[in-house]
């Protein structure tokens, strides 16, 4: 959904689907309404998604990188953009 160029979200929760595109795409879509400074937190962050051309666009789209804090067994882990 377009929420329109006056949005701007100061916390955003993404629950992916488990395919490096769509981690992308949702990272690019939602970072456009992102304030400066919001809180961003994504769920789902497998290992095997967050690589270094993840990292560069959350940099380029967050202005951080993503940091695990919470792992789980099978890779479901909770991350965070740190700036």
């Amino acid at each position: 959904k377009n929420f329109g160029p006056t949005v701007e979200l100061d916390y955003i929760f993404i629950d992916s689907g488990h395919f490096k595109e769509q981690f992308i795409q949702e990272i690019r879509i939602l970072s456009k309404y992102a304030k400066k400074d919001a809180l961003v937190i994504f769920h789902d962050a497998y290992d095997y998604m967050i690589d270094e051309e993840v990292h560069g666009i959350i940099m380029e789209c967050f202005g951080g990188r993503i940091q695990i804090i919470y792992t789980m067994p099978d890779g479901e882990n909770l991350g965070v953009v740190v700036r």
